[in-house]
């Protein structure tokens, strides 16, 4: 089942990379990943301040 999933992801996201080549795109970066990454990265870096009071 696993396997069947990620395989599902894998290939989806070569689909939309390829697609966003074929019509001109630059498939990266993707501004709400990069606006998610760094929202996790603080609340990791303030978790860990916390943690170390």
């Amino acid at each position: 089942m696993l396997e069947r999933m990620m395989h599902a992801f894998y290939l989806g996201d070569f689909v939309s990379i390829y697609a966003a080549i074929l019509n001109g795109y630059d498939p990266t970066p993707v501004p709400a990943i990069e606006r998610l990454k760094k929202e996790l990265q603080e609340r990791r870096a303030k978790k860990n301040e916390l943690k170390n009071e």
